[in-house]
């Protein structure tokens, strides 16, 4: 019988459509009870209200499609797995095309029709309440439809490249977390050999896990919008539109790709893990590599975590996470345990060398990564610790570009030190360039006394002290030229005498100006702000919480007293601080 020529069969979709009533059915009414029904139990609802709850819930609707979209794929393309089914259906006299974009079709009617069903019962509802919402509404429909999409599409891509019911949802969720999860480990792992690693250098981009990406920066949140004069409310404002165009590019993307791989499957690959032949390498080496990063990591981080050689505990212990990885796929691959043939040993052993190679390459920095060093002509700001502030004097650029080549040339004695100092506290850099780059590198600095009396002065642990101590450095750490001082939410923390707890005390405007000048004064004094071995205050049982507005953010930042700043103490005293808890 010849195959019909469509694009879509009636018959198929309704089928599908029906059997899959309990799947879209309870995505409905989770969607019903969310929005319509919630807004009509409410008494009372305006405008406002409305499009907050209704932006608020897209918001969580773009993360919920996650999983139902993988759902959705599953239930659709399950036959695929079964040598039985995939058969039958091919036997119809239905094109494999006319099959896919069917069974696509219908997916997407498992969201678009549930969707705007809700939107536009919450249109009524609120309608009914007064309330206008019909762009919020309009707003939820086409931004979770959107990254429905991209789910979508995404899980209906790894249906075709598996040929095991099992493999879809591990694939799925490995393909958008794995980023992320396997970033965080290597970062982890490279700063174990690679000498002046820092954390929070990303080694590619966080969008390649986009669940995680989105829910970091927000994508699909909103603003409301109020008038700067009058204070009167405006509008509420969905600021995602962006991303979920883009999202929604992106899932058409990978529908294309799933379409032209469903008319090159082969249906004896039902049962196999990865059912694309080509693709069958990559997922071995892949596995291989992710499980000697991950596999490696556990290993050397809870079996031997008190190793004195750390490279050489961690090379051997990725070694053989690699090769537990490299012959666990094998086996998924050829659904055997009879595996250990000559031409698996000579790829194994290869895919060691490779993993290695480049565990011995950061090793003894064979890119330079370690010994770089900047220029300071090239340095326009450098910012010391996580919280220091954006330093922009050129004589403490040069003394930290100093230190850090100091500190560069002796990598081999620190390290050694290191190992066997009691403390190792770490020293961080962050250098902006003229350019606009940042160069990121962070040192653990040997420490053999734990306070200004014991420790050793001549050590470069001691000069890095020093140089986070020096009051320009504290000035732009506690007066950060890119924020404005909140004085009004300033305050102060302290404790009494006995030792208990006081409520925090809120400062004026005018109270916290005067205490901010008297602040600056101690610390250019050398009396204040300072921590560390070099330090030579004690500090006392009072911290100033110092506020600063970064645009509609506000951040805030400690500053533990000490005794010798006189001018803060005097401002405190004003303010009615007690006298007690001056006393060390």
């Amino acid at each position: 019988m010849k195959s019909r020529i469509s694009c879509c069969n009636a018959g198929l979709l309704r089928r599908t459509l029906l059997r899959g009533a309990p799947l879209w059915g309870l995505w409905t009414l989770g969607g019903l009870l969310l929005l319509p029904l919630h807004l009509m139990s409410l008494f009372r609802v305006d405008s406002r209200e409305a499009a907050e709850y209704l932006l608020g819930i897209t918001q969580v609707g773009t993360v919920l499609v996650f999983g139902y979209g993988l759902l959705v794929a599953w239930y659709l393309f399950a036959y695929l797995y079964n040598t039985r089914t995939a058969y039958h259906y091919s036997s119809l006299p239905l094109r494999r095309e006319t099959q896919f974009l069917t069974r696509y079709l219908a997916g997407l009617l498992f969201h678009l029709v549930p969707a705007a069903v809700i939107a536009l019962l919450t249109i009524l509802v609120t309608a009914l309440q007064g309330a206008n919402c019909l762009a919020a509404s309009g707003t939820f429909f086409a931004a979770t439809s959107l990254v429905y999409l991209f789910y979508y599409s995404l899980a209906v891509l790894i249906a075709q490249l598996v040929g095991h019911i099992a493999a879809l949802p591990v694939l799925y969720v490995v393909l958008n977390f794995t980023s992320v999860v396997v970033e965080t480990i290597l970062a982890s792992v490279i700063r174990t050999f690679t000498f002046g690693m820092a954390s929070g250098q990303n080694l590619w981009p966080d969008w390649l896990s986009p669940l995680f990406y989105s829910l970091q920066k927000n994508l699909f949140g909103y603003e409301t919008i109020w008038d700067e004069v009058t204070g009167e409310f405006q509008s509420v404002q969905f600021n995602g539109w962006v991303p979920a165009l883009v999202f929604g590019a992106v899932g058409l993307g990978f529908a294309l790709l799933a379409f032209l791989l469903c008319r090159k499957r082969h249906l004896e690959t039902a049962g196999d893990v990865i059912a694309v032949s080509f693709l069958k390498p990559v997922f071995l080496y892949a596995l291989s590599l992710g499980c000697g990063i991950v596999l490696g990591w556990v290993f050397s981080e809870y079996l031997f975590y008190n190793g004195r050689n750390r490279f050489l505990t961690m090379l051997i212990c990725m070694l053989l996470g690699t090769a537990l990885g490299y012959w666990a796929g094998q086996m998924l691959l050829q659904k055997s345990l009879r595996v250990l043939s000559k031409g698996n040993w000579i790829r194994c052993g290869a895919a060691l060398l490779v993993v290695a190679a480049g565990m011995l390459c950061c090793r003894y920095d064979i890119t330079g990564f370690s010994r770089y060093v900047p220029d300071a002509e090239d340095v326009e700001s450098i910012s010391l610790d996580y919280d220091g502030g954006i330093v922009t004097d050129r004589e403490i650029i040069e003394k930290t570009v100093a230190l850090h080549q100091e500190i560069v040339d002796q990598r081999y004695a620190i390290e050694a030190e290191a190992a066997q100092a009691p403390w190792s506290p770490s020293f961080r850099i962050t250098y902006r360039l003229q350019d606009g780059s940042y160069v990121l590198r962070s040192f653990p600095l040997p420490v053999y006394g734990f306070d200004y009396e014991t420790a050793d002065r001549s050590g470069l642990a001691w000069a890095a002290s020093e140089l986070q101590n020096d009051p320009k450095v504290l000035e732009a750490k506690y007066f950060p030229a890119n924020g404005v001082p909140a004085y009004d939410r300033w305050r102060v923390e302290y404790y009494t005498e006995d030792g208990s707890y006081m409520e925090p005390l809120n400062l004026t405007y005018d109270q916290g100006k005067q205490l901010a000048e008297a602040i600056r004064a101690d610390i250019e004094a050398g009396a204040l702000g300072g921590n560390g071995i070099s330090w030579p205050h004690e500090n006392l049982p009072v911290d100033l919480i110092l506020r600063y507005y970064y645009g509609d953010a506000v951040s805030e930042c400690g500053l533990s007293l000490t005794k010798e700043a006189e001018a803060t103490c005097a401002v405190l005293r004003e303010i009615g601080i007690p006298e007690t808890v001056f006393e060390p």
